[in-house]
């Protein structure tokens, strides 16, 4: 993959970290996921999903599915007890740049306090597109 890097790693901190919208409740450890720099290279994010202690893909009914694949629906699922920090650079030239970043706001969405979501620079830089091809911009 074009420079991905991500693991997922044990952290003694004591705090656990429950249900989506939860507080966290008292626990000794959690895991924490981290990826960056994907790219829009979506074989490479599944691959880091199949791989992942943390996120997981859940089929119809919830049922954890391996990879993602595109046989039947799944959803990005985060395990118990786990939280997830993607750092930033999703989107460039790959061709999974609207998916992945539709499965991991899903994901925020869903567990707002276990998941964060970081800027990188290829991602600022898309977001000034809309600004400079505004009506405004382009006069």
């Amino acid at each position: 993959p074009r420079g991905g890097r991500g693991g997922d790693a044990k952290e003694g901190l004591g705090v656990g970290l429950g249900g989506g919208g939860a507080p966290p409740a008292a626990a000794s450890s959690f895991k924490v996921g981290y990826l960056t720099d994907v790219e829009g290279n979506l074989d490479y994010f599944r691959s880091y999903v199949e791989r992942s202690e943390v996120l997981y893909y859940a089929g119809k009914g919830g049922e954890e599915k391996g990879g993602g694949g595109s046989r039947g629906p799944r959803e990005l699922g985060l395990r118990d007890g786990c939280a997830f920090v993607f750092g930033g650079d999703l989107f460039d030239k790959g061709p999974g740049d609207i998916r992945l970043s539709r499965e991991l706001v899903s994901l925020k969405r869903r567990f707002p306090r276990r998941v964060f979501l970081l800027v990188g620079n290829r991602d600022a830089n898309k977001l000034r597109l809309a600004a400079e091809l505004s009506d405004e911009e382009m006069k």
